[in-house]
Order: C-alpha cells, then sequence, then structure tokens
C-alpha cells in the first residue's frame, strides 16, 4: 500500500469478508422450501413454497378419467371432474346416411330415406324412352318469374304418358341483368319441381342478386313416377313486388324412362 511517501506491504483488508457482507456459502433450504431472504450474518432464512403446492380448489386434480361413452363436462371445486354421456357422437340413420351401403352395379344415388338407408336408380338403358318438354331458347321466348308475393308461377313442365320409372331433367338460365331484356332488379330465386297434383318433388335456388348477374337452374329427380304433367314453378325474392324483372331466358325439360327404382 501506499504509506504516503513510499509503497509497502499491508494486509489486504478488501478481500476479507463474512456473513456482514453476503450469504455464507454451504447453506440450503429444505425440500418444499425456498429462500426468502439473508440475515446480518449471512444465514438465509427459508419458508415453504406456497406458489407450487396446489389441490383440487387450484385445477383438476391427477389420476381422473371419465368411463367409456362418456365426456368431461365440468370440474368441481374439489377438482374432480364430472362426466355425461357423448350424446354429441352417437348418431344413426336418422342423422345420416348409415354407412356400409352402396348401389349395385349400373345404378346410382337417388336419395337417403327416413333411416339412413340409400335410395337408388338404375341408369338409363339403351334406347329407353326420352319425352321432351317445354324448350325455351332466349329472345322473345323468356318467361318472366313472379315476385314471392304474387304466388310461383309455371315456366315449363312436362307430361309423363304412364307411370313408371322416370328421370326428370331441368336445365335453364335464370337473368338479372342490367344488359339482358329483362332489366336489373336485386334477388334470388327458387324453383320447385312438382308433381301431378302440386306435391313438391325438389327444391333449388338461384344466385341471381346483384345487377348484371344470371345463375344457372338445374333439377334433377328420379323415381317411380305417376303419368301426369309435371311443372317446373318459381318466384323471385327481394326487390320491388310490383317490379319484377328476373325471368328465364333458356330453359329445357326432358324425362327419361328407367329400367327401375329401388
Amino acid at each position: 500500500k501506499w504509506s504516503g511517501t513510499a509503497w509497502e506491504c499491508a494486509p489486504d483488508d478488501n478481500t476479507t469478508y463474512d456473513g456482514s457482507d453476503f450469504a455464507t456459502s454451504n447453506q440450503a433450504c429444505t425440500t418444499g422450501q425456498v429462500v426468502t431472504g439473508v440475515g446480518a450474518n449471512g444465514a438465509v432464512t427459508c419458508a415453504p413454497d406456497k406458489d407450487t403446492t396446489y389441490d383440487g380448489s387450484d385445477f383438476a386434480t391427477s389420476n381422473q378419467a371419465c368411463t367409456a361413452g362418456k365426456v368431461v363436462t365440468g370440474v368441481g371445486a374439489n377438482g374432480a371432474v364430472t362426466c355425461a354421456p357423448d350424446k354429441d357422437t352417437t348418431y344413426d340413420g336418422s342423422d345420416f346416411a348409415t354407412s356400409n351401403q352402396a348401389c349395385t352395379t349400373g345404378q346410382v344415388v337417388t336419395g337417403v330415406s327416413a333411416s339412413g338407408a340409400l335410395t337408388c336408380t338404375s341408369l338409363p338403358a339403351s334406347g329407353s324412352s326420352v319425352v321432351r318438354g317445354t324448350y325455351r331458347n332466349g329472345g322473345s321466348g323468356y318467361v318472366r318469374i313472379n315476385h314471392y308475393s304474387k304466388g310461383m308461377n309455371e315456366i315449363g313442365s312436362v307430361d309423363l304418358p304412364s307411370a313408371g320409372a322416370w328421370m326428370i331433367t331441368v336445365t335453364g338460365v335464370v337473368a338479372n341483368s342490367a344488359s339482358s331484356l329483362l332489366g336489373g332488379n336485386d334477388r334470388s330465386t327458387y324453383c320447385d319441381l312438382l308433381a301431378p297434383g302440386g306435391a313438391m318433388l325438389q327444391r333449388t335456388g338461384v344466385d341471381t342478386s346483384g345487377s348484371d348477374n344470371d345463375g344457372p337452374l338445374g333439377i334433377q329427380f328420379a323415381g317411380t313416377l305417376a303419368a301426369g304433367h309435371y311443372g317446373v314453378v318459381c318466384e323471385t325474392i327481394g326487390g320491388a313486388e310490383d317490379n319484377t324483372n328476373t325471368g328465364v331466358l333458356w330453359l329445357q325439360v326432358n324425362a327419361q324412362s328407367f329400367a327401375s327404382v329401388s
């Protein structure tokens, strides 16, 4: 050290420490405790580790499970899970078509029954009977469609000459275009295929909302049908009821006989 006039040797007081400076060595808290402070003599103080001591009032307790066919529906105040039958994954034919079904070779699916069973129909045989119905090809042949407040109006039809297995096909274009003969008017369109007597066999919707927008019309129905008049009726939704500017520009309705429907 510097004595004031010269350098000389002396004890190094700066590297001599005790508990008044730091926590002394060779100390530890017991299991389940944590250090909470250091005393004036360098001894650590310990306390229980409350932050990692939990019970059922904090979380669901471990080693729990619902029995087969049940799901967890909640957790009680004591951490015990509550269970109930898993109703959401129990389905039958009233919800969907049931599994392990198929149509026989040469048949196609035409629907699903209330019990979930597929209904099938045979593909048309070579030389099967075809009945032509309404045919419209734009221009002056278009038909305006009623506003729903006035009821549906018929835009086309086909007459079946005899009872049997038939497939009726309807294709066309419903127009709601500012550039078309019908003018523009925001709306959507619904069309039904009706059996003789007025029972609805099938419904389809055509999006014709917005200006300058035409939509495709398509219906296909197969089944064992009676002889008689099968009409295609439509109505528009939206727009002013006294300004129906939606109509059918192009339409073709045909029926084709089948070997059988099962």
